[in-house]
């Protein structure tokens, strides 16, 4: 899944579902929002071009590195400090 949304990710949940018999390691990277003095913060993206641009990305690292799958899931509204906002 490649997407950007204002819902919550659930790492766990896509974690399970790459899971199969042709896939030796899942690699799992989650970026978070460090507490810079903030107790939260406002992302905004022009949802069309991130996705198009998150689908090349995947497209990519998919052939270049002979790779199974590849979900991209980017945050964006509020966001509060130590939550999810890219997986």
């Amino acid at each position: 899944m490649i997407s950007v949304t204002y819902d919550e990710i659930e790492a766990g949940a896509f974690i399970e579902a790459a899971k199969s018999r042709e896939t030796g390691a899942i690699v799992t990277f989650v970026g978070v929002v460090r507490d810079d003095g903030i107790e939260s913060m406002e992302l905004e993206a022009y949802e069309e071009v991130a996705n198009a641009d998150l689908r090349e990305i995947a497209e990519k690292v998919t052939e270049k590195y002979s790779l199974n799958h590849v979900d991209i899931i980017h945050r964006i509204g509020h966001l509060r400090v130590g939550g999810p906002s890219l997986l």
